[in-house]
């Protein structure tokens, strides 16, 4: 008797029940998204890094007053692979400003640049889309047999 008075309760709990189905139910989307997003976020800290270290070998470092800030942010924000996923991620969750980072590697020539400014449109347009549709695919998925 207890047991069909918890049912009859959770009759009016559908819409809790639903978000808590929706949510327990996306835990493998999310491991997926968040697989997603470190390949991403790998791909273009191995892009920048690699840019950045084939720039600085180009500068004269041996100036080292006019050089010094730089190669000290550059080191700060893209020292290593991690770093520079940290730093990427940052920029498009607010982290850090983007600004900041497009200062730093406009210093730094063209294509660095180019690959920062893409890595932003791309995470910001393409990415979070891609990932925002997934859960509400999902979602609408895991709702479909309470709507019948």
């Amino acid at each position: 008797a207890k047991v069909l008075r918890v049912f009859r309760t959770f009759r009016f709990f559908t819409e809790l029940r639903l978000m808590m189905d929706c949510v327990l139910g996306s835990f493998i989307s999310l491991f997926w998204c968040m697989l997603l997003l470190l390949f991403v976020l790998y791909v273009f800290a191995l892009l920048l890094v690699q840019g950045l270290m084939q720039t600085m070998h180009t500068l004269d470092l041996s100036d080292t007053d006019r050089y010094a800030d730089l190669t000290a942010d550059i080191a700060n924000y893209f020292g290593s692979v991690s770093g520079a996923m940290v730093t990427l991620l940052q920029s498009t969750t607010n982290g850090v400003d983007w600004r900041d980072v497009y200062k730093i590697l406009v210093q730094c020539g063209s294509l660095v640049t180019t690959v920062y400014i893409f890595y932003i449109l791309f995470f910001a347009i393409a990415a979070w889309n891609i990932i925002t549709s997934t859960f509400i695919d999902r979602a609408l998925k895991l709702s479909q047999p309470d709507l019948e």
